[in-house]
């Protein structure tokens, strides 16, 4: 064949080379300039690469009989070339983006993302009934994909009897959430269900009883026993009442008598029982008969008990009673059983001395006023006597008054002079007398109080008498 068939066989490949690939790359390039001759026609014109963007370009032209021929062109978007590739390395996920670009009319790529997935983050712990299973994720061509469920451990092997307080429980645990959790508690048996006690019986006077006390331990029921104090027969021993309460007399007293007797307890077959060892009658309630003692139309009633209830025991008149049924203190008994009407009354008359009799002490030695008042319808007549020391102390220091219902008169008390208290000197007392009546009188006298001397011996003179001065009735 021709030498030239060759040349333009090669010629109309390149051609479709070419024009084809850039085609095929679906890219276009620019022609620039190129050589219109060249110097023999074995020789390429020029051939050259560069970039558009990231399209890569490729120019070439052949030399034929001295002309260059038509460039040919092709044409290649970097940007098809680009993708990510996912792959396993071990337990991680591996990911990366290969991105193409154009760089001295050749494609070039360079990796912008490169992730790391570790799978096993994907681990947990899950439930299958009570047991807990431990989920496994590995790698598989570039993705994380469950590896396996392995059963770990069975919450049911913490199950377990034991106590709470006096009870046997069970508890029960269980799968939740990927852990063991609980426990529940399931209540059993109560132990005290099972407490009994153990016939009575004597100790000494005790009554006692065992106690089998049964109570929780480890995991089942277990008692112990103890002696339990039912009764002190001791504690019942006293006294009671025998029959029925009865009126009885206790001197002038009228009461309720109420016989009783002594039980003494004691053991005997496991119960109490007892013996009397004594009696007695207890009184209560009782009246003193004396109370109903009184004046009465001018007469004393004197009441005593008699069978059990106060009856009038004797009658008779007294001048209290006299003098308080005619409203009068001037009335005054004939004989035992004669009330006369009153006569005139009369003015009381104040006086006192003083024991010792000059009226001077020491200064802490006993000092006594005695009250030597008198009045003409009785001593009885007086009803009051006020002590006042002359300024000094309260008005009065002192006061008495008669009772009624007392056979002698307070009213007539001797009055005794704090002589610590009062101190050294003289000083001015003065006794006021009042009768039934309210008719009055005051007398007025004077004491001493001396310093006592340890250094000297005590003066053998006493000094001389007070002054006395008596004082008209009010």
């Amino acid at each position: 064949m021709p030498k030239n068939f060759f040349k333009f066989l090669i010629f109309g490949f390149l051609i479709f080379l070419f024009l084809g690939y850039g085609n095929l790359a679906d890219a276009q390039c620019s022609l620039g300039w190129w050589p219109q001759y060249c110097s023999w026609w074995e020789t390429h014109c020029i051939s050259t690469r560069w970039c558009e963007g990231n399209i890569a370009c490729y120019g070439y032209s052949l030399c034929y009989y001295g002309y260059c021929s038509y460039p040919f062109t092709s044409a290649v978007d970097c940007d098809a070339y680009d993708y990510g590739d996912s792959f396993c390395e071990g337990d991680i996920a591996r990911y990366q983006y290969y991105d193409y670009y154009c760089s001295g009319g050749s494609c070039s790529y360079t990796i912008t993302v490169d992730s790391y997935t570790d799978c096993n983050v994907n681990n947990y712990y899950s439930c299958s009934g009570d047991w807990i299973s431990y989920v496994d994720h590995t790698c598989s061509n570039g993705f994380c994909v469950l590896a396996s469920e392995t059963l770990v451990s069975n919450c049911n092997d913490r199950d377990h009897i034991a106590c709470d307080g006096d009870w046997v429980v069970f508890y029960d645990y269980y799968c939740s959430g990927g852990s063991c959790a609980g426990p529940q508690t399931i209540y059993l048996q109560d132990c005290n269900d099972n407490d009994t006690y153990g016939p009575l019986y004597c100790e000494g006077n005790l009554v006692k009883q065992t106690f089998y006390d049964w109570y929780c331990l480890g995991n089942g029921c277990t008692f112990t026993t103890s002696d339990i104090l039912v009764e002190d027969c001791d504690a019942r021993d006293g006294w009671v009442d025998v029959g029925k309460a009865y009126y009885c007399c206790d001197g002038d007293l009228a009461c309720i008598c109420q016989d009783q007797e002594y039980r003494d307890w004691y053991c005997s077959g496991g119960s109490c029982t007892y013996i009397v060892t004594g009696t007695q009658t207890l009184k209560s309630n009782c009246q003193d008969c004396n109370l109903n003692d009184g004046c009465s139309n001018g007469y004393y009633r004197d009441y005593s008990c008699q069978n059990g209830v106060c009856a009038l025991q004797d009658e008779y008149c007294t001048e209290e009673c006299c003098d308080q049924y005619w409203n009068d203190s001037r009335a005054y008994c004939v004989d035992r059983d004669t009330c006369s009407a009153p006569v005139t009354n009369q003015a009381p008359s104040a006086s006192f001395s003083c024991i010792p009799s000059n009226c001077t002490a020491y200064s802490g030695s006993p000092l006594t006023l005695r009250n030597d008042s008198t009045d003409p319808n009785g001593q009885s007549d007086i009803a009051k006597s006020a002590w006042d020391i002359l300024y000094w102390g309260n008005t009065p220091d002192q006061l008495y008054s008669d009772d009624p219902n007392t056979p002698e008169n307070e009213a007539l008390q001797d009055y005794t002079i704090q002589t610590q208290i009062l101190g050294p000197g003289t000083f001015r007392v003065d006794l006021t007398v009042e009768d039934r009546g309210d008719l009055s009188s005051s007398f007025v006298g004077e004491i001493t109080i001396l310093q006592p001397v340890v250094s000297e011996p005590t003066p053998t003179e006493a000094p001389a008498p007070p002054t006395w001065q008596e004082i008209t009735p009010f």
